[in-house]
């Protein structure tokens, strides 16, 4: 096997020569993003601030559902959906939630 056909993992060339960080960086934020972040912090009224409610419309408007209701994340969201809705209710969200969520409800 000459070098050129090791892998790198196994002593071969790098297969990717550029510094990929940039590229790779998520989430891109610029100053705008971190301006209006910091406008809502500033308000103090984080929970309750029209622009959640806004989120919430846009959400509804993009799903086409009635309701839409944000957590300050996932594991937040879940809690609420399992703990809060009858067991006859759908429930939307993300698929590889949805198949996550599915999987731990079903090996209890």
């Amino acid at each position: 096997m000459t070098p050129m056909d090791t892998p790198a993992i196994l002593g071969g060339p790098a297969a990717v020569r550029t510094d990929a960080t940039a590229a790779t960086r998520w989430p891109r934020l610029d100053d705008a993003d971190r301006a209006a972040v910091m406008r809502i912090l500033d308000d103090g009224d984080i929970s309750t601030h029209p622009v959640i409610g806004e989120l919430e419309a846009d959400y509804r408007t993009f799903t086409g559902m009635p309701y839409a209701l944000a957590h300050c994340n996932g594991t937040a969201a879940l809690l609420a959906a399992f703990c809060r809705k009858p067991c006859s209710s759908s429930l939307m969200m993300p698929l590889p939630v949805a198949a996550v969520s599915a999987r731990a409800m079903s090996s209890s």
